[in-house]
């Protein structure tokens, strides 16, 4: 049973992180020219870079890892490293005039990704 409930859980992750990434595109088309460059950009420049790469190497030494204790230590950086993140990212938008709406919409999103994130680690537990 608990096997089945990970694949489940792990499954529901993939699937919410695939809607996520289909509404993250649609919300940055709906931007104007100018902003969808400046966006872009953004995402291009070294400290954006360097960020995502110690993301995605604690969320791969998560995965990795059979120590519980870890494990737990990892979940608990990874969700604070989250929320600090988005917090900083929308202030930054916010700041070089992005329209709230858009603010609105991308912020909501992102709970979509971090209860992806949330399924996904949950698999890990069980």
């Amino acid at each position: 049973m608990p096997f089945s409930l990970s694949i489940g859980l792990g499954t529901a992750g993939l699937i919410v992180l695939a809607i996520y990434l289909v509404l993250f595109y649609k919300t940055i088309e709906s931007l104007p020219t100018g902003q969808q460059d400046f966006y872009a950009k953004l995402g291009r420049n070294r400290r954006t870079i360097f960020r995502n790469l110690i993301g995605t190497l604690l969320i791969f030494s998560f995965f990795f890892t059979e120590n519980i204790e870890l494990r737990i230590f990892l979940t608990i950086i990874i969700f604070v490293s989250l929320a600090l993140g988005t917090i900083l990212h929308h202030k930054f938008l916010e700041e070089n005039g992005f329209a709230p709406l858009f603010l609105r919409r991308l912020f909501k999103i992102t709970f979509l990704a971090a209860f992806a994130m949330f399924l996904l680690m949950a698999s890990r537990f069980v």
